[in-house]
């Protein structure tokens, strides 16, 4: 493990002590111990013991070895671009942004600084893209020409509308094409050497990301033309399949779940379809992407994805409201060849998302407002309403509401009084009673519904409870 003489006097100040003269050597490692132990002197003249500075020394070498095998094993394992960020940043005592080469923000740190009102970072929130006109039009022209004079240095600079901070910028370039940007403000402390020496690493841990993930490549390097078939109701040979299985080390049969995303902006341009893209390669580096009707589509296998778990849906969510995606996800299926059966899951799930103002919904929640629709497509919602419980709503009272509600919970909870109870936050003896005068208004006994039955209830509850107008038609 090697690092800068910048970054261990960094550490060391951090602990309390300086150094005498800087070494001969910019790059040192800990077989230079000794030499650095016997340079170092503490801040506040105390005496102390050489073995304490070279314990010191060796933690300071140790921290960083173990968070570059960290990064390493985080790019060899594919883990998602956010996480990896996630990791880099604990090293930094300023926040971080990386954008892509049009300016759409891939990551920027999800800890919402102290002290950030009037710089970039302030205006970047609720912004997917970096706000062009923060920046004065000379500001962006000498950057460019900084960057094109050294594009493998980093650049240090002050902008008119903030002056009291330093921005430092970054680009990193993969197969020769400068692809994005790495960005950073010094709200929490000035930047030092040692951080600037770090913010390079970084640098190098992204281009080494991009490279494996082929972030750089054309869209039609990353998207699969066999999913964009299968979606499209195209036949799709099973030869052509298995290719695409192997390909990616999939199974024919696993459990897959199929997402599709809205983006904030149509999709009018190449550059706009290959940021967003790309955006979502890096949370879904292991699954298929499509293009197809201007939305993104992909598959993703639960072995790789937790998506049933509450903590990795709550994430997602906030990486999609970050960039302001709308997103639907299917049920989970178990044939990957089904996807254009479970893909008009995914488009009404997304559909619903974007009706709703949600970053996610998942078909499971939208299924019965999809069935809803499709009747009604067909034929007046009314016709599918049983007449007893459509004159219960139309009475307009709080009761018969209450009563259609307790019915809904009591048939999905399989007619478990105490379950319906708990859904319902009742008390059991009130789900008793109203049991019991619902089955006097049907003239039946609850449990004696055929599975008919039971469905047409439900369906009638469904419809009532989402489209109330009918009642009052």
């Amino acid at each position: 493990m090697e690092l800068t003489f910048a970054v261990i006097a960094d550490e060391a100040e951090h602990c309390g002590y300086v150094f005498r003269e800087i070494p001969k050597r910019r790059i040192l490692s800990p077989e230079n111990g000794d030499e650095l132990a016997g340079l170092m002197e503490r801040v506040d003249g105390k005496p102390d013991n050489i073995g304490d500075r070279r314990v010191l020394l060796t933690r300071i070498f140790t921290k960083y070895a173990d968070w570059e095998n960290e990064m390493l094993l985080g790019i060899i394992h594919e883990t998602s671009f956010q996480e990896l960020m996630d990791m880099a940043g604990r090293m930094l005592d300023n926040p971080i942004a990386l954008m892509d080469s049009n300016l759409l923000i891939l990551y920027r740190s999800q800890k919402a600084p102290v002290m950030e009102t009037g710089t970039v970072w302030d205006i970047m929130k609720g912004n997917y893209l970096v706000p062009g006109n923060f920046y004065d039009p000379s500001e962006i022209r000498r950057f460019s020409e900084q960057i094109q004079r050294a594009p493998d240095h980093a650049v240090c600079y002050r902008v008119k509308r903030d002056p009291d901070h330093t921005y430092y910028a970054a680009s990193f370039s993969v197969g020769g094409r400068v692809v994005g940007t790495l960005g950073s403000v010094s709200i929490h402390a000035p930047f030092t050497e040692g951080q600037i020496d770090i913010l390079g690493r970084v640098r190098s841990f992204a281009m080494l990301y991009f490279e494996r993930q082929k972030i750089h490549s054309p869209v039609s390097g990353i998207t699969s033309g066999v999913l964009r078939q299968m979606i499209s109701g195209q036949p799709c040979s099973r030869s052509v399949i298995q290719d695409e299985l192997q390909r990616q080390r999939w199974q024919e049969e696993e459990e897959y779940l199929m997402l599709t995303f809205a983006c904030p902006v149509p999709f009018y341009s190449e550059l706009e379809m290959t940021s967003f893209i790309n955006l979502l390669h890096f949370q879904f580096s292991k699954a298929v992407l499509t293009l197809y009707r201007r939305q993104i589509t992909a598959v993703v296998r639960l072995a790789d994805y937790p998506l049933r778990d509450g903590k990795y849906q709550s994430r997602l969510a906030e990486f999609l409201a970050a960039h302001e995606i709308c997103a639907g996800g299917s049920r989970v299926y178990y044939r990957y060849e089904d996807a254009a059966a479970v893909y008009e899951q995914s488009c009404f799930a997304v559909k619903q998302a974007k009706r709703e103002k949600m970053p996610l919904v998942f078909y499971r929640d939208a299924a019965s407002e999809h069935i809803i629709e499709l009747l009604g497509e067909k034929k007046n919602l009314r016709t599918f309403c049983e007449p007893v419980l459509l004159r219960l709503a139309q009475s307009g009272k709080k009761s018969d509401a209450a009563l259609l509600e307790c019915l809904r919970a009591y048939l999905l909870h399989g007619r478990s009084l105490s379950d319906t109870a708990r859904a319902l936050n009742l008390h059991r003896n009130t789900v008793v009673y109203r049991v019991q005068k619902l089955e006097n208004i049907l003239s039946t006994d609850l449990h004696d519904l055929s599975d008919e039955e039971v469905l047409a209830c439900l369906l009638t509850c469904e419809i009532l409870r989402k489209h109330p107008e009918i009642a009052a038609r």
